[in-house]
């Protein structure tokens, strides 16, 4: 069965680093994707093999694109005090847990995948009989838990 994409959100914590709990929309999700999942390979093929050889390695998770319709309070999320102000990347301090949400927030059919990332580019437009907009990029760092 399906999964219906309306009530899906991204959530985040307020606290910077590993610690806090998910528990803040990021405003009005209109799109959200995952994108770049990932794994190295390595060739283990000997020069006598007949036929190539490959194991697995690293794994990449990607990054999460997201458009929402930006209420004010997702705006300032980058300012100077904001959740994500860009000049605390450097040393980590603004990596965030979020958690996405597919489908109905109550109920069944739904299920979430929670990750730690930190945004690679935000960016916020407007245009005349429009909401205005955020596109946002999260990178994910190590791996997902999935729920239901």
């Amino acid at each position: 069965m399906a999964i219906v994409a309306p009530g899906s959100v991204l959530r985040y914590a307020t606290t910077a680093g590993s610690g806090g709990t998910v528990n803040t929309d990021l405003g009005e999700v209109k799109s959200l994707s995952l994108d770049g999942i990932s794994i190295a390979e390595i060739d283990t093929s000997a020069l006598a093999a007949t036929v190539k050889s490959f194991i697995g390695g690293t794994k990449d998770s990607g990054t999460i694109s997201v458009t929402l319709f930006a209420p004010s309070y997702t705006v300032g999320l980058l300012g100077s005090t904001g959740a994500f102000n860009p000049s605390s990347y450097a040393n980590g301090a603004d990596f965030r847990k979020f958690a996405i949400r597919f489908g109905p927030n109550t109920g069944t059919g739904g299920f979430e995948l929670a990750f730690s990332g930190y945004v690679t580019s935000f960016n916020v437009s407007a245009a005349v009989d429009g909401a205005v907009e955020a596109d946002l990029t999260v990178r994910v760092t190590g791996g997902f838990t999935s729920s239901t």
